[in-house]
């Protein structure tokens, strides 16, 4: 067995140790040495794990920038043991995870959503799709917007006199797709916008 199979055994049974399972990083590094054994190279460097990051020609960039991140982990290990080993720069290869945008239904859909729970043959079916939804509003409240429970009058006079007038835009929202949902009055905000409270951005 070479030294960087070696040095591969001992790096995953550290990790291993540590809780994770690495079912792909070991089948990956795996791939990297071979490639490496392939070209006659006893050490990681830099510019072959950048060559075997970008295979197969014309992927993903994420699956480019991955491959490079496990390489990276495992020659930070290397280092340690072998200074000659190269680790490959954290700005080699960026990726940034974009988030898929997320889709706003408009007072119509919701309308059409309840009306359509409404159409159900059974008065069981509607009660246990109405429910359903209901309980899709209530983790949106707990999480997101806890001032938004109930006809929310009183929270609207806490922040109007106790917050400078200032209510989180994220409550305006939660408090409309809520009410849209439980009272089946779409666009309903429970006065949110009411003369003297502003909306702002806030966590």
């Amino acid at each position: 067995m070479s030294s960087l199979r070696q040095a591969l055994v001992d790096y995953l049974a550290v990790r291993r140790a540590l809780g994770y399972e690495l079912k792909r990083d070991e089948k990956l590094l795996d791939q990297f040495l071979n490639y490496l054994e392939d070209l006659g190279e006893e050490r990681v460097t830099t510019k072959t794990a950048l060559a075997w990051a970008t295979l197969p020609h014309g992927a993903d960039r994420s699956w480019w920038s991955g491959r490079l991140s496990i390489v990276r982990g495992f020659a930070t290990h290397l280092h340690a043991i072998e200074p000659a080993t190269e680790v490959p720069a954290a700005d080699l290869l960026p990726w940034k995870r974009c988030r898929a945008t997320p889709y706003l239904y408009s007072d119509e859909e919701i309308a059409a959503l309840i009306a359509a729970a409404g159409t159900l043959r059974t008065p069981h079916r509607v009660a246990t799709y109405r429910s359903l939804i209901g309980l899709l509003v209530e983790p949106l409240i707990y999480f997101l917007a806890r001032e938004a429970k109930g006809h929310g009058v009183p929270e609207v006079m806490e922040a109007c006199t106790g917050r400078g007038g200032s209510i989180r835009l994220r409550v305006a929202l939660v408090k409309i797709m809520a009410s849209a949902v439980s009272s089946e009055t779409p666009g309903f905000a429970g006065g949110f916008t009411g003369r003297g409270c502003t909306l702002h951005h806030g966590h």
